[in-house]
């Protein structure tokens, strides 16, 4: 958040007990929106910064984490008989295999199956498929045995000097001397966001919110029916479509009970036939 190119919202809400229980500690509530806290939900895919939702960068975790040079093979290293220098060897490597740590801890060592597996797309990467198979099955998606992590991420993730500057920003007591003049101190020295006048302390941004964040974006997206049931709204930017599914008789019974395992089915089906479409998909939605 602090990274945060676009608003980012903070709702807080808090009250205290009545009496005779109003000498406890207040109940309190906190509610987070904003595009980069969407950024996990789930984690999507992408090729380029316009892929992503504002706010949000297409961020090359290998690189930028450098996985290729952590996992990266090294070849085993041995004194040869009569010498006494440490040489490294030219066909054998040290154990585990770094380039895929999961299958060497499974499967052992087999010499050979690297040089029988480098004409593949994933040779050397076995982690960063393994990654990626399971943020896919997390999402309720195919894998499809990439080993790209191009994920949509906060500008945090690729830009620490934006992240330093959301943090001068919020404490530029500790980050920001006397004599500092970049933008981001003089905006919190201008414009912070603690203050405290006469003995009492205003946050900036609270006060120019009236919603309750027990019931921020819920009791606005739901209504209730005059059959009892509730109706909710599509999200911003999106719209409902509709769906059939035809279901045996024989399993009708069964099946109306099993609405979750029915989503999910949609959900999956979806998602295989095209993932980069259906990505954002989530049980709530069906």
């Amino acid at each position: 958040m602090l990274s945060s190119t676009v608003p980012e919202d903070v709702y807080v809400e808090v009250k205290r007990c009545a009496a005779p229980m109003d000498g406890a500690l207040p109940a309190f509530s906190i509610v987070l929106d904003g595009a980069q806290l969407s950024a996990s939900n789930p984690f999507q895919d992408c090729n380029t910064a316009t892929d992503c939702k504002k706010g949000l960068a297409c961020v090359d975790v290998n690189k930028e984490a450098k996985l290729e040079d952590i996992f990266k093979n090294t070849m085993l290293t041995y004194t040869p008989e009569g010498k006494s220098a440490e040489e490294e060897s030219t066909s054998v490597y040290n154990f585990p295999l770094m380039s895929d740590p999961i299958s060497a801890f499974l499967y052992g060592t087999a010499n050979g199956r690297i040089e029988s597996c480098s004409s593949k797309d994933w040779y050397g990467k076995g982690t960063q498929k393994a990654a990626r198979h399971l943020m896919r099955k997390c999402n309720n998606g195919p894998s499809d045995g990439k080993t790209s992590l191009k994920l949509c991420l906060p500008p945090l993730a690729n830009d620490i000097e934006s992240a330093l500057n959301g943090a001068r920003r919020f404490i530029p007591e500790l980050l920001c001397g006397d004599d500092d003049t970049s933008k981001a101190c003089l905006e919190a020295k201008n414009d912070p966001l603690i203050q405290t006048v006469n003995g009492i302390v205003t946050i900036r941004g609270l006060e120019k919110t009236d919603r309750s964040a027990t019931r921020y974006q819920l009791m606005s997206q739901y209504s209730q029916r005059a059959d009892g049931k509730w109706n909710m709204k599509a999200e911003t930017g999106k719209k409902w479509l509709p769906t059939k599914i035809k279901i045996s008789e024989k399993f009708k019974n069964s099946a109306c009970t099993q609405t979750n395992a029915i989503r999910l089915s949609i959900i999956t089906k979806l998602k295989k036939d095209n993932y980069d479409l259906w990505q954002d998909l989530a049980p709530r939605h069906v």
